[in-house]
């Protein structure tokens, strides 16, 4: 099954990253629900410039990148041998779900707030963490696909 691999992805990828949870992980994959259609869409489709499978900005993986590698240069170190990337490149999130992966984690952890531990509570977290309220998604959207793609 498709969710299996991909929640075996997305563990894998964050269980080392700091503040690891199951909502983390939930988190996570709601967002891929939310943003790609679990996977199915890469690139973003009417023409923005999102990109890989939690559709992020360019200017959202500049800034991670800026920070990350001020701040906590080993953890980015880590995420390149983990990814099997030299430098971080925002077009490798098209072909590289593990990058992906790692750099939507890494957004959320910038957000002192903690992560909900309800679907509801992802999606408003998302929302204001992710798309934020200049996003097109909406609370319902997130729920929606969140039970359409993620086994209860």
């Amino acid at each position: 099954m498709y969710y299996t691999q991909l929640k075996e992805l997305v563990d894998a990828m964050i269980a080392p990253l700091p503040n690891y949870s199951i909502h983390a992980s939930n988190l996570i994959l709601g967002t891929i629900a939310q943003e790609s259609n679990f996977g199915y869409f890469i690139k973003q489709y009417n023409g923005g410039g999102a990109l890989g499978i939690t559709q992020m900005e360019r200017p959202t993986f500049t800034s991670i990148c800026n920070h990350f590698w001020s701040l906590k240069p080993a953890l980015m170190t880590e995420i390149q041998d983990r990814t099997g990337i030299d430098y971080f490149k925002f077009e490798y999130l098209e072909w590289n779900m593990a990058l992906a992966i790692s750099m939507t984690r890494l957004r959320y952890l910038i957000v002192p707030e903690p992560i909900p531990e309800t679907i509801g509570g992802y999606a408003m977290y998302w929302k204001k963490f992710y798309n934020t309220y200049k996003g097109k998604g909406t609370l319902e959207q997130f729920i929606n696909n969140y039970h359409k793609y993620i086994p209860q």
